[in-house]
């Protein structure tokens, strides 16, 4: 049977699946603090989605790595978070994502972690619903899959508008 949890559940809370909030007020049955270490057994969990949450973390890489400790290895962690500038259109929101900022949280070497993992997708999602958004939107979902990165590192991020990037990653 495959195990599944939504963190951060919100008003979110899915049938079937463990729904983790830091209050019960929407139904949540796993209460807790993210900040704080999950009492969570380690590789619980085959798959976790994590959506418009890490946003409001003041740790976001401690919060990851208690994420993937929770997963089992081959298990995905599908994240969505603002894109960009749209993060801000929450007052209560800690730090800015970039396509960057949640690839390199798996391979950049660059601080001390337990997460283990790849990338496996990467796409910009819209709320928006005309012709010429999606339109947008397929572009830049094209381009990430050229090269990832371009769409940070160059004019095109001030173009898109697109106000979530979903990355899902696999535990090693």
């Amino acid at each position: 049977m495959i195990k599944r949890i939504n963190i951060g559940a919100g008003r979110k809370v899915l049938k079937g699946w463990d729904n983790l909030d830091n209050h019960r007020k929407f139904g949540a049955n796993i209460i807790a603090d993210l900040e704080k270490p999950l009492k969570i057994k380690n590789n619980t969990y085959d798959y976790v989605l994590f959506e418009n949450t890490l946003e409001h973390m003041k740790d976001p890489l401690k919060v990851m790595e208690e994420i993937f400790r929770i997963t089992k290895v081959g298990g995905n962690i599908k994240v969505v978070v603002p894109y960009g500038r749209e993060t801000w259109d929450s007052i209560d929101h800690k730090k800015e994502y970039w396509v960057t900022t949640l690839i390199t949280l798996i391979d950049s070497g660059d601080f001390d972690s337990d997460i283990k993992g790849k990338v496996i997708k990467v796409r910009f999602l819209t709320n928006r619903t005309n012709l010429y958004m999606k339109m947008k939107i397929a572009l830049f979902n094209l381009l990430i899959k050229i090269h990832p990165k371009m769409v940070d590192y160059t004019p095109f991020h001030y173009f898109h508008h697109a106000t979530s990037i979903e990355v899902v990653y696999e535990k090693m």
